[in-house]
Protein backbone atom coordinates (compact mmCIF):
# COMPACT_ATOMS: atom_id res chain seq x y z
CA UNK A 1 0.00 0.00 0.00
CA UNK A 2 1.47 3.35 -1.09
CA UNK A 3 0.90 6.81 0.61
CA UNK A 4 -0.29 9.54 -1.75
CA UNK A 5 -0.02 13.29 -1.90
CA UNK A 6 -3.24 15.30 -2.49
CA UNK A 7 -1.72 16.93 -5.24
CA UNK A 8 -1.32 13.22 -6.95
CA UNK A 9 -4.90 12.47 -5.65
CA UNK A 10 -6.51 15.33 -6.98
CA UNK A 11 -5.49 14.22 -10.71
CA UNK A 12 -7.76 13.08 -13.09
CA UNK A 13 -10.41 10.59 -11.80
CA UNK A 14 -9.55 8.28 -14.86
CA UNK A 15 -5.76 8.38 -14.22
CA UNK A 16 -6.21 6.93 -10.61
CA UNK A 17 -8.61 4.82 -12.13
CA UNK A 18 -6.49 3.23 -14.28
CA UNK A 19 -3.80 2.92 -11.30
CA UNK A 20 -5.30 2.24 -8.56
CA UNK A 21 -2.75 1.54 -6.03
CA UNK A 22 -1.84 4.99 -6.38
CA UNK A 23 -5.03 5.69 -4.28
CA UNK A 24 -5.33 2.65 -2.30
CA UNK A 25 -5.40 2.54 1.95
CA UNK A 26 -2.37 4.24 3.67
CA UNK A 27 -0.23 2.00 5.31
CA UNK A 28 -0.13 2.47 9.23
CA UNK A 29 3.09 3.57 10.58
CA UNK A 30 2.57 4.46 14.04
CA UNK A 31 3.33 3.69 18.02
CA UNK A 32 2.12 -0.26 17.23
CA UNK A 33 2.65 -0.97 14.25
CA UNK A 34 1.31 -4.37 13.93
CA UNK A 35 -2.26 -2.36 15.35
CA UNK A 36 -5.13 -4.66 13.48
CA UNK A 37 -8.39 -3.68 15.34
CA UNK A 38 -9.09 -0.99 18.12
CA UNK A 39 -8.68 -3.75 20.76
CA UNK A 40 -4.93 -3.12 19.87
CA UNK A 41 -5.48 0.59 21.22
CA UNK A 42 -4.80 0.28 24.97
CA UNK A 43 -7.28 1.96 27.29
CA UNK A 44 -9.49 4.59 25.86
CA UNK A 45 -12.75 2.11 26.27
CA UNK A 46 -15.14 4.62 25.75
CA UNK A 47 -13.95 6.23 22.56
CA UNK A 48 -13.23 2.61 20.97
CA UNK A 49 -17.22 1.96 21.87
CA UNK A 50 -18.59 5.06 20.37
CA UNK A 51 -16.36 4.92 17.02
CA UNK A 52 -17.91 1.12 16.26
CA UNK A 53 -21.61 2.14 16.87
CA UNK A 54 -21.05 5.30 15.38
CA UNK A 55 -19.84 3.61 12.19
CA UNK A 56 -22.14 0.98 12.03
CA UNK A 57 -25.11 3.46 12.82
CA UNK A 58 -23.36 5.28 9.46
CA UNK A 59 -23.20 2.35 7.37
CA UNK A 60 -26.55 1.04 8.26
CA UNK A 61 -28.64 4.30 9.00
CA UNK A 62 -32.43 2.73 8.61
CA UNK A 63 -32.75 1.70 12.46
CA UNK A 64 -31.68 5.21 13.36
CA UNK A 65 -34.26 6.97 10.86
CA UNK A 66 -36.82 4.56 11.70
CA UNK A 67 -36.67 6.50 15.17
CA UNK A 68 -36.30 10.09 13.85
CA UNK A 69 -32.25 10.18 14.24
CA UNK A 70 -29.69 11.27 11.65
CA UNK A 71 -26.69 10.11 11.38
CA UNK A 72 -23.68 11.74 12.18
CA UNK A 73 -20.95 12.18 8.83
CA UNK A 74 -17.63 12.02 10.99
CA UNK A 75 -15.64 13.02 13.71
CA UNK A 76 -13.87 15.51 15.53
CA UNK A 77 -10.66 13.81 17.18
CA UNK A 78 -9.52 16.60 19.92
CA UNK A 79 -6.57 15.71 22.05
CA UNK A 80 -2.62 16.35 22.98
CA UNK A 81 -0.22 15.39 20.41
CA UNK A 82 0.84 12.23 20.77
CA UNK A 83 -2.95 10.57 22.78
CA UNK A 84 -3.66 7.95 20.19
CA UNK A 85 -5.70 10.16 17.73
CA UNK A 86 -3.91 8.93 14.42
CA UNK A 87 -3.60 5.43 16.16
CA UNK A 88 -7.06 5.44 16.55
CA UNK A 89 -7.86 6.14 12.53
CA UNK A 90 -6.05 3.76 11.10
CA UNK A 91 -7.14 0.69 13.70
CA UNK A 92 -10.51 1.95 12.79
CA UNK A 93 -9.97 1.47 9.08
CA UNK A 94 -8.27 -2.04 9.70
CA UNK A 95 -11.15 -3.25 11.88
CA UNK A 96 -13.77 -2.77 9.10
CA UNK A 97 -12.07 -3.18 6.01
CA UNK A 98 -12.44 0.05 4.79
CA UNK A 99 -9.86 2.13 2.31
CA UNK A 100 -8.22 4.89 4.49
CA UNK A 101 -7.22 8.08 3.00
CA UNK A 102 -4.81 10.21 4.69
CA UNK A 103 -4.36 13.61 4.75
CA UNK A 104 -2.93 16.84 6.37
CA UNK A 105 -4.37 20.28 7.17
CA UNK A 106 -1.38 21.47 5.92
CA UNK A 107 -2.39 20.09 2.25
CA UNK A 108 -4.93 23.09 2.37
CA UNK A 109 -3.11 25.72 3.85
CA UNK A 110 -2.32 27.30 0.08
CA UNK A 111 -3.71 30.03 -1.80
CA UNK A 112 -6.29 27.45 -3.72
CA UNK A 113 -6.61 25.32 -0.53
CA UNK A 114 -10.37 26.04 -0.68
CA UNK A 115 -10.78 24.49 -3.71
CA UNK A 116 -8.72 21.62 -2.79
CA UNK A 117 -10.85 20.91 0.10
CA UNK A 118 -13.80 20.85 -2.24
CA UNK A 119 -12.32 19.00 -4.73
CA UNK A 120 -11.26 16.80 -2.52
CA UNK A 121 -14.39 16.05 -0.68
CA UNK A 122 -16.41 15.67 -4.21
CA UNK A 123 -13.77 13.08 -5.41
CA UNK A 124 -14.64 10.81 -2.48
CA UNK A 125 -18.71 10.85 -3.05
CA UNK A 126 -18.56 6.98 -4.26
CA UNK A 127 -15.88 5.73 -1.79
CA UNK A 128 -16.73 3.42 1.03
CA UNK A 129 -13.75 5.03 3.11
CA UNK A 130 -12.86 6.34 5.89
CA UNK A 131 -10.84 9.95 5.25
CA UNK A 132 -8.53 11.33 7.86
CA UNK A 133 -7.64 14.73 7.92
CA UNK A 134 -4.45 15.14 10.57
CA UNK A 135 -3.64 18.39 11.97
CA UNK A 136 -6.89 20.09 10.83
CA UNK A 137 -6.82 23.32 13.27
CA UNK A 138 -7.43 25.47 10.15
CA UNK A 139 -10.78 23.99 9.09
CA UNK A 140 -12.34 23.37 12.37
CA UNK A 141 -11.50 26.51 14.57
CA UNK A 142 -13.86 29.29 15.25
CA UNK A 143 -14.99 31.66 12.79
CA UNK A 144 -14.62 35.63 13.81
CA UNK A 145 -18.09 36.68 12.30
CA UNK A 146 -17.33 39.92 12.59
CA UNK A 147 -14.66 39.73 9.57
CA UNK A 148 -16.43 38.91 6.18
CA UNK A 149 -13.30 37.08 5.00
CA UNK A 150 -13.24 35.04 8.23
CA UNK A 151 -12.63 31.18 8.11
CA UNK A 152 -12.80 30.21 4.32
CA UNK A 153 -11.98 27.02 4.88
CA UNK A 154 -14.42 26.35 7.99
CA UNK A 155 -17.46 27.76 5.57
CA UNK A 156 -16.09 25.46 2.81
CA UNK A 157 -16.24 22.26 5.46
CA UNK A 158 -19.73 23.20 6.58
CA UNK A 159 -20.91 23.52 3.01
CA UNK A 160 -19.56 20.27 1.66
CA UNK A 161 -20.05 18.23 4.41
CA UNK A 162 -23.51 19.09 4.48
CA UNK A 163 -24.12 17.50 1.44
CA UNK A 164 -22.41 13.88 2.47
CA UNK A 165 -25.58 13.39 4.68
CA UNK A 166 -27.30 12.78 1.35
CA UNK A 167 -25.47 11.36 -1.32
CA UNK A 168 -21.78 10.74 -0.03
CA UNK A 169 -20.32 7.33 1.55
CA UNK A 170 -17.08 8.66 3.10
CA UNK A 171 -16.37 8.72 6.85
CA UNK A 172 -14.69 11.70 7.62
CA UNK A 173 -12.22 12.34 10.71
CA UNK A 174 -10.60 15.49 11.59
CA UNK A 175 -7.90 15.70 14.24
CA UNK A 176 -6.57 18.43 16.40
CA UNK A 177 -4.67 19.45 19.41
CA UNK A 178 -7.03 22.64 20.26
CA UNK A 179 -9.88 22.21 23.25
CA UNK A 180 -12.74 21.57 21.92
CA UNK A 181 -14.28 25.13 22.99
CA UNK A 182 -11.49 26.55 20.20
CA UNK A 183 -13.78 24.59 17.28
CA UNK A 184 -16.32 26.24 15.50
CA UNK A 185 -20.03 25.17 16.93
CA UNK A 186 -21.77 25.18 13.74
CA UNK A 187 -19.40 21.91 12.77
CA UNK A 188 -20.69 20.33 16.07
CA UNK A 189 -24.43 20.30 15.00
CA UNK A 190 -25.57 16.86 15.20
CA UNK A 191 -25.74 15.58 11.78
CA UNK A 192 -22.60 16.82 11.19
CA UNK A 193 -19.66 15.84 12.93
CA UNK A 194 -21.27 16.05 16.66
CA UNK A 195 -19.54 16.79 19.53
CA UNK A 196 -15.55 16.24 19.34
CA UNK A 197 -14.02 12.59 21.13
CA UNK A 198 -11.75 13.86 23.60
CA UNK A 199 -8.73 11.55 23.81
CA UNK A 200 -7.08 12.05 27.18
CA UNK A 201 -3.92 10.73 28.69
CA UNK A 202 -4.17 7.04 29.83
CA UNK A 203 -5.04 6.17 33.70
CA UNK A 204 -3.05 4.59 35.82
CA UNK A 205 -4.24 1.04 34.92
CA UNK A 206 -4.27 1.51 31.24
CA UNK A 207 -0.54 3.13 31.10
CA UNK A 208 0.00 -0.18 33.05
CA UNK A 209 -1.84 -2.40 30.23
CA UNK A 210 0.19 -0.29 27.53
CA UNK A 211 3.39 -1.34 29.13
CA UNK A 212 2.65 -5.12 29.30
CA UNK A 213 1.33 -4.76 25.62
CA UNK A 214 5.02 -3.62 24.33
CA UNK A 215 7.09 -5.35 26.34
CA UNK A 216 6.02 -8.36 24.82
CA UNK A 217 8.97 -7.44 21.63
CA UNK A 218 11.47 -6.66 24.03
CA UNK A 219 14.33 -8.66 26.16
CA UNK A 220 13.06 -7.23 29.68
CA UNK A 221 14.37 -8.57 32.91
CA UNK A 222 11.38 -10.74 34.51
CA UNK A 223 12.31 -9.20 37.80
CA UNK A 224 10.88 -5.57 36.10
CA UNK A 225 8.39 -4.08 37.31
CA UNK A 226 6.03 -2.44 35.50
CA UNK A 227 3.55 -0.16 37.97
CA UNK A 228 6.42 2.09 38.99
CA UNK A 229 7.36 3.22 36.15
CA UNK A 230 3.44 4.12 34.74
CA UNK A 231 3.18 5.86 38.16
CA UNK A 232 5.94 8.53 36.96
CA UNK A 233 4.17 8.77 33.27
CA UNK A 234 0.73 10.56 34.14
CA UNK A 235 1.39 13.62 32.23
CA UNK A 236 3.73 11.51 29.21
CA UNK A 237 1.65 11.51 26.03
CA UNK A 238 0.32 8.14 25.14
CA UNK A 239 2.97 7.90 21.90
CA UNK A 240 6.20 8.44 24.72
CA UNK A 241 5.04 6.50 27.19
CA UNK A 242 5.07 3.08 24.17
CA UNK A 243 8.54 4.22 23.63
CA UNK A 244 9.42 3.74 26.67
CA UNK A 245 11.05 -0.27 25.56
CA UNK A 246 12.78 1.50 22.97
CA UNK A 247 14.72 3.92 24.88
CA UNK A 248 15.15 1.49 27.97
CA UNK A 249 16.90 -0.79 25.22
CA UNK A 250 19.15 1.66 23.83
CA UNK A 251 20.10 2.09 27.69
CA UNK A 252 20.43 -1.22 28.45
CA UNK A 253 22.98 -1.84 25.49
CA UNK A 254 25.09 1.68 26.88
CA UNK A 255 25.50 -0.58 30.01
CA UNK A 256 26.13 -3.50 28.33
CA UNK A 257 23.71 -5.44 29.69
CA UNK A 258 21.99 -9.20 28.27
CA UNK A 259 18.57 -8.10 28.75
CA UNK A 260 16.35 -4.70 29.64
CA UNK A 261 16.76 -4.05 33.36
CA UNK A 262 14.38 -2.26 36.12
CA UNK A 263 17.51 0.31 36.31
CA UNK A 264 17.66 0.81 32.48
CA UNK A 265 13.74 1.13 32.55
CA UNK A 266 13.94 3.50 35.33
CA UNK A 267 16.72 5.68 33.29
CA UNK A 268 14.45 5.71 30.29
CA UNK A 269 11.56 7.12 31.92
CA UNK A 270 13.85 9.99 33.32
CA UNK A 271 15.14 10.61 30.19
CA UNK A 272 11.82 11.11 28.27
CA UNK A 273 10.61 13.00 31.30
CA UNK A 274 13.49 15.29 31.66
CA UNK A 275 16.17 15.03 28.94
CA UNK A 276 19.95 13.12 29.31
CA UNK A 277 21.59 13.12 32.80
CA UNK A 278 24.07 15.57 33.04
CA UNK A 279 27.70 14.78 33.31
CA UNK A 280 28.44 16.55 36.73
CA UNK A 281 29.00 15.31 40.45
CA UNK A 282 26.91 16.59 43.16
CA UNK A 283 28.48 18.76 45.68
CA UNK A 284 27.98 17.77 49.16
CA UNK A 285 25.61 20.71 49.91
CA UNK A 286 23.99 19.68 46.99
CA UNK A 287 23.43 15.89 47.09
CA UNK A 288 22.09 16.67 50.97
CA UNK A 289 19.90 19.59 49.92
CA UNK A 290 17.76 17.64 46.83
CA UNK A 291 17.86 14.43 49.18
CA UNK A 292 16.19 16.27 51.91
CA UNK A 293 13.66 18.21 49.38
CA UNK A 294 12.50 14.62 47.66
CA UNK A 295 12.18 12.80 51.00
CA UNK A 296 9.88 15.80 52.20
CA UNK A 297 7.59 15.83 49.21
CA UNK A 298 7.43 11.45 49.63
CA UNK A 299 6.65 11.32 53.32
CA UNK A 300 3.51 13.72 53.43
CA UNK A 301 2.68 11.95 50.03
CA UNK A 302 2.61 8.79 52.48
CA UNK A 303 1.06 10.43 55.69
CA UNK A 304 -1.76 12.02 54.29
CA UNK A 305 -2.32 8.54 52.32
CA UNK A 306 -1.63 6.60 54.97
CA UNK A 307 -0.73 4.03 51.93
CA UNK A 308 2.49 2.67 50.78
CA UNK A 309 1.28 2.15 47.29
CA UNK A 310 0.66 5.51 46.98
CA UNK A 311 4.23 6.39 46.05
CA UNK A 312 4.92 5.46 43.28
CA UNK A 313 9.07 6.27 43.16
CA UNK A 314 11.38 8.55 44.51
CA UNK A 315 14.70 9.96 42.76
CA UNK A 316 18.01 11.86 42.73
CA UNK A 317 19.04 12.68 39.36
CA UNK A 318 20.60 16.26 37.51
CA UNK A 319 18.87 16.82 34.44
CA UNK A 320 20.02 18.99 31.45
CA UNK A 321 16.59 20.26 31.29
CA UNK A 322 16.96 21.33 35.36
CA UNK A 323 15.50 18.69 37.32
CA UNK A 324 17.25 17.45 40.16
CA UNK A 325 15.13 15.20 41.92
CA UNK A 326 11.36 14.17 41.39
CA UNK A 327 8.83 12.57 43.38
CA UNK A 328 5.88 10.57 42.08
CA UNK A 329 2.83 8.96 43.34
CA UNK A 330 0.50 5.58 42.19
CA UNK A 331 -2.45 8.39 42.10
CA UNK A 332 -4.23 8.00 38.38
CA UNK A 333 -5.59 11.48 38.90
CA UNK A 334 -9.22 10.67 38.29
CA UNK A 335 -10.71 10.76 41.98
CA UNK A 336 -12.91 12.94 43.55
CA UNK A 337 -11.90 15.80 44.83
CA UNK A 338 -12.43 17.11 48.15
CA UNK A 339 -10.76 20.47 49.84
CA UNK A 340 -9.13 18.18 52.44
CA UNK A 341 -7.76 16.30 49.85
CA UNK A 342 -6.56 19.47 47.85
CA UNK A 343 -5.52 20.51 50.83
CA UNK A 344 -3.35 17.47 51.27
CA UNK A 345 -2.27 17.15 47.46
CA UNK A 346 -0.64 21.32 47.71
CA UNK A 347 1.02 20.05 50.93
CA UNK A 348 2.75 17.40 49.16
CA UNK A 349 3.80 20.09 46.64
CA UNK A 350 4.61 22.17 49.29
CA UNK A 351 6.35 19.45 51.68
CA UNK A 352 10.08 19.65 49.69
CA UNK A 353 10.69 23.67 50.74
CA UNK A 354 9.20 22.99 54.18
CA UNK A 355 11.40 19.99 54.59
CA UNK A 356 14.74 22.10 53.53
CA UNK A 357 13.78 24.52 55.94
CA UNK A 358 13.23 22.09 58.78
CA UNK A 359 16.40 20.31 58.36
CA UNK A 360 18.75 23.16 56.93
CA UNK A 361 17.23 26.47 57.80
CA UNK A 362 16.58 27.82 54.16
CA UNK A 363 15.24 26.85 51.32
CA UNK A 364 16.68 26.71 47.59
CA UNK A 365 15.38 27.58 44.05
CA UNK A 366 14.49 23.78 43.69
CA UNK A 367 11.27 24.76 45.26
CA UNK A 368 10.09 27.05 42.22
CA UNK A 369 8.54 23.93 40.24
CA UNK A 370 6.92 22.96 43.51
CA UNK A 371 5.35 26.21 43.87
CA UNK A 372 4.17 26.30 40.16
CA UNK A 373 2.75 23.60 40.80
CA UNK A 374 1.01 24.25 44.17
CA UNK A 375 -0.17 27.27 42.24
CA UNK A 376 -2.04 26.30 39.81
CA UNK A 377 -3.99 23.11 41.89
CA UNK A 378 -5.12 25.93 44.58
CA UNK A 379 -6.33 28.68 41.40
CA UNK A 380 -7.97 25.23 39.58
CA UNK A 381 -9.42 24.23 43.28
CA UNK A 382 -11.38 27.97 43.53
CA UNK A 383 -12.44 28.60 40.40
CA UNK A 384 -12.61 25.31 38.24
CA UNK A 385 -14.45 23.09 41.63
CA UNK A 386 -16.00 26.29 43.31
CA UNK A 387 -13.42 24.94 46.67
CA UNK A 388 -12.06 27.92 49.24
CA UNK A 389 -13.61 29.23 52.59
CA UNK A 390 -14.67 32.82 51.04
CA UNK A 391 -15.75 32.33 47.56
CA UNK A 392 -17.79 29.40 45.54
CA UNK A 393 -17.63 31.44 42.13
CA UNK A 394 -17.18 29.17 39.23
CA UNK A 395 -15.57 29.85 36.08
CA UNK A 396 -17.34 30.52 33.08
CA UNK A 397 -17.07 31.17 29.97
CA UNK A 398 -17.22 35.15 29.92
CA UNK A 399 -14.46 35.61 32.42
CA UNK A 400 -12.32 32.34 30.43
CA UNK A 401 -10.31 35.43 28.92
CA UNK A 402 -9.00 36.57 33.11
CA UNK A 403 -8.45 32.47 33.59
CA UNK A 404 -6.30 31.97 30.49
CA UNK A 405 -4.04 35.32 31.25
CA UNK A 406 -3.62 34.53 34.38
CA UNK A 407 -5.86 37.80 35.69
CA UNK A 408 -8.39 36.76 38.44
CA UNK A 409 -10.70 38.47 40.94
CA UNK A 410 -8.74 39.49 44.04
CA UNK A 411 -11.48 37.25 45.88
CA UNK A 412 -10.15 33.93 44.07
CA UNK A 413 -6.48 34.68 44.59
CA UNK A 414 -7.73 35.66 48.29
CA UNK A 415 -9.56 32.24 48.65
CA UNK A 416 -6.72 29.86 46.53
CA UNK A 417 -3.82 31.99 49.29
CA UNK A 418 -5.88 30.35 51.66
CA UNK A 419 -5.58 26.76 50.51
CA UNK A 420 -1.92 27.38 49.80
CA UNK A 421 -1.37 28.72 53.20
CA UNK A 422 -3.08 25.42 54.98
CA UNK A 423 -1.04 23.01 52.46
CA UNK A 424 1.68 24.64 53.82
CA UNK A 425 0.87 24.30 57.56
CA UNK A 426 -0.36 21.12 56.56
CA UNK A 427 3.44 20.01 55.36
CA UNK A 428 5.36 21.62 58.28
CA UNK A 429 3.55 20.10 60.94
CA UNK A 430 3.84 16.82 59.28
CA UNK A 431 7.11 16.86 58.65
CA UNK A 432 7.70 18.05 62.04
CA UNK A 433 5.87 14.81 63.53
CA UNK A 434 7.82 12.55 61.19
CA UNK A 435 11.45 14.09 61.41
CA UNK A 436 13.22 11.12 62.25
CA UNK A 437 11.27 8.99 59.07
CA UNK A 438 12.41 12.44 56.95
CA UNK A 439 16.13 12.33 58.43
CA UNK A 440 16.18 8.37 57.48
CA UNK A 441 15.08 8.69 53.88
CA UNK A 442 17.10 11.37 53.06
CA UNK A 443 20.35 9.73 54.02
CA UNK A 444 19.36 6.88 51.77
CA UNK A 445 17.95 8.53 49.25
CA UNK A 446 21.82 10.16 49.10
CA UNK A 447 23.69 7.12 49.10
CA UNK A 448 20.86 5.03 46.50
CA UNK A 449 19.72 8.11 44.15
CA UNK A 450 16.33 6.05 43.67
CA UNK A 451 13.76 4.56 44.96
CA UNK A 452 9.98 2.70 44.63
CA UNK A 453 7.33 2.03 47.47
CA UNK A 454 8.51 -1.39 48.36
CA UNK A 455 12.16 -0.10 49.06
CA UNK A 456 11.00 2.70 51.05
CA UNK A 457 8.82 0.68 53.19
CA UNK A 458 11.53 -1.29 53.84
CA UNK A 459 13.24 1.48 55.20
CA UNK A 460 10.65 3.67 56.90
CA UNK A 461 8.02 1.11 57.87
CA UNK A 462 8.83 0.99 61.67
CA UNK A 463 8.80 4.94 61.96
CA UNK A 464 5.70 4.94 60.07
CA UNK A 465 3.44 2.68 61.51
CA UNK A 466 -0.12 4.24 60.29
CA UNK A 467 1.07 3.65 56.93
CA UNK A 468 -0.50 0.24 55.66
CA UNK A 469 -0.09 -1.56 52.52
Amino acid sequence: MQSVSLEDFLDDRDERDSEPTDTGPLSYEGTIPSVKSLDDVIGLDELKEELRLQLAVWASPEGLRKLGGKARIGFVFSGPPGSGKTTSAHALAAETGKKLYTFSGMDFQSSDGKDKLVAMIKRLRDEDAIVFVDEADDLLHKRDLRMERSGPLVKTMLVNLDQTTQSFKAFFIFATNMHPQGIDDALLHAGRLGRPLIFRHLRLDERVALLEYAKKSYNVAPDALLLPLASQMADVPTANLAHLFDEGAFVAFRSGHDCITQEDLQEAAQRLRSGLERKKEWSPEELKRVSIHEAGRAIVRLVTTRKWSSLGFVQISQRVEGNEGSTHDNDDGEHFMTIDRTVNEIAAALAGGQAEVLLLGSISNGHSADLEMANGLADQAVVAWGFGQSNTRLRTQDNERYWSSNIQDDSWNDAAADLLLEGEVVARTLLIQEKEALELLAMNLAVFKVADSNKVREWLQELLPKVKD
